[in-house]
């Protein structure tokens, strides 16, 4: 789920993360620095609830944008215990370092 409406960035952290993001487009993309558009590995849009899937994905690093603006480095890997879902907070980073974006991972 891609949680934060831009009317919220600026809330506390769990108020910004109790509102999804509907119909966002996402795009992954193998991780290269510089970045290369033309490496991408999948595209998803999340429906009414903020919720998307890419499937199954290979481990390794990628670069994940939502709606072409905010872009994370993420690592795909094995672990120990089932994954049932990762929020993706995308608020801003204040000038003090604090906020930013940040997954919230529930594991089964």
């Amino acid at each position: 789920m891609v949680g934060t409406e831009t009317s919220h960035v600026f809330a506390p952290r769990w108020l910004r993360q109790s509102f999804a993001r509907k119909y966002v487009k996402l795009a992954l993309y193998e991780y290269r620095q510089p970045f290369d558009s033309k490496l991408i590995v999948k595209t998803v849009e999340t429906d009414k609830n903020g919720v998307f899937d890419f499937g199954p994905l290979k481990i390794g690093y990628y670069t994940l944008t939502i709606d072409d603006q905010d872009a994370f480095d993420v690592e795909v890997k094995n672990l120990p215990q089932v994954t049932e879902s990762v929020l993706i907070d995308a608020s801003p980073v204040y000038p003090d370092c604090s906020g930013g974006h940040e997954f919230i991972v529930k594991t089964k």
